[in-house]
């Protein structure tokens, strides 16, 4: 992948947020690199300071990017399982 073009396009708070983001980024076929800032040698001092990492993409694709981490951090977001993951009713209780 040639990401010489690529452009911080935001901070990402958790590792739970990257996976989802990367998750809706390759199912809408945009390109994208994420960056850990976790580092083994310093235990997650980066981490702590400048949050978990960073999505990178083309300066194109920033504003659907924006708009879709907007939506995934919005207290409205949609919390139902995809269609086929639902959790079985007895595994809920």
């Amino acid at each position: 992948m040639d990401d010489t073009n690529f452009k911080n396009i935001a901070v990402l708070e958790s590792e739970i947020e990257a996976r989802l983001l990367e998750a809706i980024l390759e199912e809408k076929g945009i390109v994208f690199d994420m960056m850990s800032y976790g580092e083994v040698a310093y235990d997650g001092l980066f981490q702590f300071q400048k949050g978990w990492g960073v999505v990178r993409a083309a300066e194109k694709d920033e504003e659907r990017i924006k708009l879709i981490l907007a939506d995934i951090r919005s207290p409205d977001a949609v919390t139902e399982p995809p269609p086929g993951l639902e959790l079985d009713p007895k595994e809920e209780a």
